[in-house]
C-alpha cells in the first residue's frame, strides 16, 4: 500500500502507514486510517487519495489480481474437538476460536451426522466450548464438527470431524481378594480406567511429546506428512489438562498446545484436528538496515504459512509461504522497508483451511550493525525440565506437579534435599526466562 506525492516535478512514492508525513508546507494526517478519495493541492504540492487503498475492493487484469483492503486478510483460529462417548451420548469440548483483523468469533455450532464426512445436521450452541449431544443410539457411530461464527452467524472455521460411539455403562465387576479362603471379606471393585488418544498434524520426523501432569508421559514420532497419533491408557476418570509439543528436525520446540479432555470409565476419549504452530527462527538478532534477515521454520509439508512482524509504531510486514514437502519454510524480509527499532516476527500455518495458533515468534533489532544469531544453546541448565531452552510456565507447572510428593525426580529436585518445596520454587524463579 502507498501514496504519491508530486513534490515540484518530483514524484515520490512512500509506504503507507498510520503515521504523519510532512514537508516545509503541508501535513499529511494519518493516511492509512483516511478513507476519502479526493485532490488536494497547494502552491508546493499536489495530492492524490482514494478509497480503494483502506477500503476493501479488488482489481483484475489478464496478469494479476489486487485486492485492497485488510477485510481480505482475517484470520481465525480452528477449534480443536474433544469427544467422549457415554450411555446414549457423547461429550463434545473444544478449544475457543481467535479471531483478528476484521473478524470475531460470536458463537459456534455443532454438526452431528451418521456418516464420515457428512452431510451434518447443525445446531447453535451459543459461545459455549462444551456441549452433550444426547439422546443417541448406542453401538452406532457418530461424527462432529465444531464451527465457529462470526457476529453475522457466518461460519469462518471449521473443526475437523471427531467420532465418538455411545455405549451402555458396563456393572463393574469385583475384584477378588488376594489369598483366598474361607475366611475373606467381601472385596472393593478395581476402579475402571480410560484412554485418550490425541491425533493431528505437527512436522514430518518430529518428536512429538504430551505432558500429563508435569511429566512427559507418552512420545512419538511424526509420520513424513507429519501425523501423529498419542494414546495414554489407564487413566482414572477425571477431567485433565494436556500438553502438547513437538521438537523440529533442527531441534527448535513448538509452542505448547494445551487441550482439555475429560476421561470416561471403559471409555476411549479422542482428540483430532490438533494442528501445532510452526517452529520459527532468524539468522539474526540484529541487521544493518537495507540486509535482508531470513525467517525459516518447519510446518506440515504443504502448509500455508502466514509471516507477520510487527515493530515501532504501526510499521509491519506480512508475507505468505508455502511449505515445503519436508515441512521447512524460509523468507527474507527486506529491512530497507523498515524504521530502525525493534521487530517481532511470528508465523502460523493453515492446512485444508484449519489455522494452526500463531507461534510466539522470534525477535530481530534494525539498526546500524549485523550480528548473527548465535548457534543454538544446550537445554539442559537448570530449571528447563521439559529442554525447550526456556524456564517458564510449563517448568512452573512441572514443579507444582511434584510440591511436597515423595521420591520427587532428581531433576525437579533443584536444592537436592529429596523434596520439591518453596526452596525449589525460588530457585526456579532466578532462572526464569519467560
Amino acid at each position: 500500500m502507498a501514496v504519491a506525492l508530486l513534490l515540484g516535478s518530483a514524484l515520490v512514492v512512500r509506504p503507507l502507514l498510520a503515521t504523519d508525513y510532512t514537508s516545509n508546507s503541508f501535513i499529511l494526517r494519518d493516511p492509512v486510517i483516511v478513507v476519502e478519495g479526493g485532490r488536494a493541492t497547494s502552491t508546493s504540492f499536489e495530492y492524490f487519495s482514494s478509497t480503494s487503498q483502506t477500503d476493501i475492493g479488488e482489481s483484475t487484469s489478464t496478469t494479476f489480481i489486487q485486492r485492497a483492503g485488510f477485510l481480505y486478510f482475517p484470520v481465525v483460529t480452528s477449534p480443536v474437538v474433544t469427544a467422549t462417548a457415554g450411555n446414549a451420548q457423547v461429550a463434545l469440548t473444544w478449544t475457543a476460536a481467535s479471531a483478528s483483523l476484521g473478524w470475531t468469533v460470536s458463537g459456534y455450532e455443532v454438526g452431528q451426522s451418521t456418516t464420515s464426512g457428512g452431510t451434518y445436521s447443525y445446531t447453535n450452541v451459543g459461545a459455549v466450548t462444551s456441549s452433550t449431544q444426547s439422546g443417541l443410539t448406542n453401538g452406532t457411530a457418530y461424527y462432529f464438527v465444531v464451527r465457529g461464527l462470526d457476529a453475522f452467524s457466518n461460519a469462518i472455521a471449521t473443526s475437523t470431524e471427531a467420532t465418538g460411539t455411545p455405549a451402555a455403562t458396563p456393572t463393574p465387576t469385583p475384584t477378588p481378594t488376594p489369598g483366598g479362603g474361607t475366611g475373606g471379606g467381601a472385596s472393593l471393585p478395581r476402579p475402571a480406567a480410560g484412554t485418550i488418544s490425541a491425533s493431528g498434524t505437527a512436522y514430518p520426523g518430529a518428536l512429538v511429546q504430551l505432558l500429563k501432569d508435569g511429566q512427559f508421559t507418552v512420545t512419538t514420532i511424526a509420520a513424513t506428512d507429519g501425523t501423529f497419533t498419542l494414546r495414554l491408557a489407564n487413566l482414572t476418570p477425571a477431567t485433565y489438562r494436556f500438553i502438547i509439543s513437538a521438537t523440529d528436525s533442527d531441534g527448535r520446540r513448538s509452542d505448547p498446545m494445551t487441550v482439555a479432555a475429560t476421561v470416561t470409565a471403559n471409555t476411549t476419549t479422542t482428540i483430532v484436528g490438533i494442528l501445532l504452530a510452526p517452529t520459527i527462527g532468524t539468522d539474526k538478532v540484529e541487521v544493518r538496515r537495507g540486509e535482508a534477515v531470513v525467517v525459516s521454520g518447519q510446518s506440515a509439508p504443504g502448509a500455508n504459512v502466514a509471516i507477520l512482524g510487527d515493530g515501532p509504531g504501526d510499521a509491519e510486514f506480512f508475507a505468505t509461504q508455502a511449505a515445503g514437502a519436508d515441512g521447512r519454510y524460509r523468507y527474507e524480509v527486506d529491512t530497507g522497508q523498515l524504521v530502525l527499532g525493534g521487530y517481532r516476527v511470528r508465523s502460523r500455518a493453515t492446512v485444508d483451511g484449519v489455522n494452526s495458533p500463531l507461534n510466539r515468534g522470534e525477535r530481530f533489532t534494525v539498526g546500524e550493525r549485523t550480528v548473527i544469531t548465535p548457534p543454538q544453546r544446550s537445554c539442559d541448565g537448570p530449571a528447563d525440565f521439559n529442554h525447550d531452552c526456556r524456564v517458564n510456565i510449563i517448568d512452573f507447572s512441572i514443579l507444582v506437579y511434584w510440591f511436597y510428593r515423595p521420591n520427587p525426580l532428581s531433576s525437579v529436585d533443584l536444592s537436592s534435599d529429596g523434596r520439591v518445596d518453596l526452596t525449589d520454587f525460588s530457585i526456579l524463579i532466578y532462572h526464569w526466562t519467560g
